[in-house]
């Protein structure tokens, strides 16, 4: 499990249940997505860093009520997952609020691991992703794509 560098990793200790050994890693995510087989991803730019990986991956989002409805109102996107976004289109399933549950992550994530053929097709999208982001300073493009993005979606 990739860990924010910031939480004390007994914090996921404690939510996880007790017949799973997990192992916890800090400060190594490149090295952790290097050797994935697939990814369950929060909403963000650690979906681009799995993408450059080529990990298949299911992006999963969860907030308060509140900040969903607000965020919704103002940005009319069809996906958030910033993978998807530079894709262009739907390329990872994105689970949102309601949708993220154990069930759906499950349904959504196995197939990543036992259809090859899926497996591969993802990949090959992420590489296009990869691709579209382009060599040093894809931040910026990428930043500034969304910006566009946004400036259109709020007109």
């Amino acid at each position: 499990v990739a860990c924010a560098p910031d939480l004390d990793i007994r914090e996921y200790e404690n939510v996880a249940p007790p017949e799973v050994k997990l192992i916890y890693v800090q400060n190594a995510t490149h090295a952790l997505l290097k050797y994935a087989d697939a990814a369950i991803v929060t909403s963000g730019t650690a979906t681009l860093e799995a993408a450059c990986f080529y990990v298949p991956m299911v992006i999963v989002y969860k907030t308060s009520w509140a900040t969903y409805a607000i965020g919704r109102t103002l940005v009319q996107l069809k996906n958030i997952g910033l993978a998807n976004i530079v894709a262009g289109r739907t390329i990872v399933p994105e689970l949102i609020q309601q949708d993220a549950t154990v069930d759906r992550i499950v349904a959504e994530a196995g197939p990543l691991l036992d259809d090859e053929g899926y497996r591969r097709a993802m990949k090959a999208d992420l590489s296009n992703v990869k691709e579209r982001l382009g060599g040093a300073g894809a931040s910026v493009r990428v930043a500034e794509a969304i910006l566009q993005l946004l400036k259109m979606a709020v007109r």
